[in-house]
């Protein structure tokens, strides 16, 4: 929010000259008050003296007005403060910036997508097998005696039907009798091998290219030592290496291929929320700046009021003195001093209700700029601009209008947002044919490696023990495609409301162009009118004046005379302020209000030569003119023009990408 305040101030309020407007962002304040203060110093009218003796006197009175404002605070204020501090509190403001930085952070994430993606990991594995044996009761079966006649026998063991049926033997023969039994014996139950241990260290990089490919490169080193005895005994060449490359890619005029590639289409549409987010920003300060400088208008149209009120008393009361004077010298009639009573009674009320209307004011000022509850705000360094008609190209408004305003730029950089949509829609309704390559080289270590991690990855001479690749063609085709399908559809009819909100959008500011046109015109015919009106009232009244103290006229003419100098100080003043308004509308409607109010507010030329300068060199791009530069978004996939968005000057929003 401070970099708000500085920006803001430096537009309305400025540097001293060009070369500290850049070192002034490094400058750290503290209080933002003071330095707005010092930059909008201006000299004071003697109107504007008069309304700041009269609105101050009111403060330390021991009536009931002083009563009500003795425990409040006068608080003066330019109009250029006034749009200050309505641009820092205004909450909307604050929202719309959170909103930017989002969408910012956004394309920053879409970009990420296009940034090579590097992995890098490490593992451990070391195998070595053991000799086991295992003790076991063993079944075994018992021989049978068989005389061989003269004394000899032998020992007969008969194998059973199950394993004669494995083998062509159906008896063994012992020399020894054998008794059936469980027996326990020894066996091996595995066999011991060489130890084996290895690091594998795997790096890849995965690119995402422009049109819908991508890329991933993967180098897998692994270091890998086995032993060839019992003893430890290794051969020491440890390292081998494998790279794996594999790409995917789109054929061309396929699904996924070209401009509208998922991965593009994102970048692009977070760039364009981006723009969105600034322009709508350009919007609330837009409208705010109007709001802010209605209602210090409206404070500084009571104030006058409320002068041209208290002058009109005082000039009755005048009148009543000299009309008991006449009437002491029997130049005058008691009814006649009832009338300027009765009509004196009658402006006090008046100004009663003028004071109440200026409070009024000064409270919904206070509102818009979140001023103390208590605080009542005070006018001052508006009067030389009051009386000024500003110099206003009536002929150029519609197009300056159409050029600027940022709600237009919000709705146009919605339609392309829409367009690219659509043209991605249009894409995925293609056959899906993808193209997939895979090509890997492979030292496998399984006997002999490399001594030195150099000499495995040494590619100038890579010595491989395998080589494959794989090339691939995917075809993929849902039936009769009808997602496809009805998202273009509604991606079209999207398109298409969004182009009518486009339309509609010029429309209303056709309408708000042509109307503020018309109402600025009123007004400054209404200046001349009221002018002519009060030099006339007040020639009227001062001959009135001179044609009763020579005892022409009577007491309720002059009565008369001087409410009609009243009525027509009123109407001028509301003329004088209906223009300044008007002017402001005119602005505002063009969408340059921001752009043109540090100058509609500048003290003196060599403030508007420095706040030219400030904005000529485009530091501040929520207070820059805009310039647009848009061309077409091409209807097909083919060779395309370029698709820049609509630009704030040098400081515009991003265009979109490619």
């Amino acid at each position: 929010m401070k970099k708000m305040n500085r920006i803001v101030c430096a537009l309305l309020g400025g540097f001293a000259c060009l070369s500290p407007v850049f070192a002034a962002e490094d400058v750290k304040t503290e209080k933002t008050e003071p330095a707005v203060t010092a930059v909008v110093a201006t000299e004071l009218t003697a109107t504007e003296k008069e309304i700041l003796e009269l609105l101050r006197g009111a403060f330390g009175k021991n009536d009931a007005k002083g009563e009500f404002l003795k425990n409040r605070k006068a608080v003066e204020i330019t109009r250029r403060e006034a749009a200050v501090q309505g641009l820092e509190k205004n909450l909307s403001i604050q929202r719309q910036r959170k909103s930017e930085a989002i969408a910012r952070e956004a394309v920053m994430e879409a970009k990420a997508l296009f940034l090579p993606t590097f992995s890098a990991n490490l593992y451990y594995n070391e195998s070595e097998a053991f000799e086991r044996s295992a003790k076991v009761k063993v079944w075994k079966s018992g021989t049978t005696t068989r005389d061989l006649g003269g004394g000899n026998v032998e020992y007969v063991l008969v194998l059973s039907p199950e394993a004669q049926q494995q083998s062509t033997i159906k008896e063994l023969v012992f020399r020894d009798p054998r008794m059936a039994g469980y027996q326990m014996r020894e066996i091996k139950a595995s066999e011991e091998t060489d130890k084996t241990e290895s690091w594998i260290y795997y790096f890849n990089v995965a690119q995402q290219l422009p049109w819908g490919s991508s890329l991933n490169v993967g180098i897998t080193t692994k270091e890998k030592h086995t032993f060839f005895d019992n003893e430890g005994g290794d051969y020491k060449r440890p390292w081998s290496t494998s790279v794996a490359t594999v790409l995917d890619a789109p054929l061309p005029l396929t699904k996924g291929f070209g401009r509208y590639a998922a991965a593009e289409v994102s970048l692009r549409l977070s760039r364009l929320q981006k723009d969105r987010a600034f322009w709508d920003v350009k919007t609330v300060i837009n409208g705010t700046l109007l709001d802010v400088d209605m209602g210090y208008w409206n404070l500084v149209a009571s104030a006058r009021v409320l002068l041209a009120t208290v002058k009109n008393r005082q000039t009755l009361e005048t009148i009543l003195g000299n009309t008991e004077k006449l009437l002491a010298a029997g130049r005058a009639t008691a009814y006649g001093k009832k009338q300027v009573q009765a009509e004196l009674a009658g402006v006090k009320d008046i100004e009663a209700r003028a004071w109440n209307n200026y409070l009024r004011a000064s409270t919904a000022l206070a509102l818009l700029l979140n001023q103390d509850k208590d605080a009542v705000m005070l006018p001052v360094g508006y009067g030389g601009s009051l009386d000024e008609a500003a110099e206003m190209a009536l002929a150029d408004a519609m197009s300056v209008a159409l050029q600027n305003r940022p709600e237009l730029k919000a709705e146009e950089t919605g339609e392309l947002a829409t367009e690219i949509i659509l043209r991605q829609s249009e894409n995925g309704t293609r056959p899906d044919l993808r193209f997939n390559f895979n090509f890997t080289i492979e030292q496998n270590g399984s006997v002999f490696g490399y001594k030195t991690l150099a000499d495995s990855i040494n590619f100038t001479d890579f010595n491989k023990d395998t080589q494959y690749q794989t090339y691939a063609l995917n075809y993929s085709y849902p039936w009769r495609n009808l997602a496809a399908r009805a998202l273009k559809a509604a991606s079209q009819a999207s398109h298409e409301r969004q182009r009518i909100a486009v339309s509609a959008v010029k429309n209303q500011i056709t309408e708000e162009v042509n109307n503020a046109v018309v109402y600025l015109l009123s007004a400054q015919a209404q200046v001349e009118i009221a002018s002519q009106n009060l030099k006339l009232a007040e020639e009227a009244f001062d001959n009135a004046c001179k044609l009763r103290d020579a005892g022409k006229m009577s007491e309720f003419q002059i009565i008369g005379k001087s409410a009609a100098t009243l009525s027509a100080n009123y109407n001028l003043i509301a003329a004088l302020v209906e223009r300044k308004k008007a002017e402001s509308r005119l602005l505002a409607a063009e969408g340059v209000l921001p752009h043109r109010f540090a100058d509609k507010t500048a003290a003196s030329e060599f403030d508007r030569q420095r706040i030219r300068k400030v904005s000529h060199a485009h530091p501040l791009p929520f207070f820059a003119p805009i310039a647009m530069n848009r061309q077409a978004v091409p209807a097909q996939d083919k060779t395309v023009e370029a698709v820049p968005l609509p630009t704030a000057s040098a400081m515009s929003p991003s265009a979109v990408a490619q």
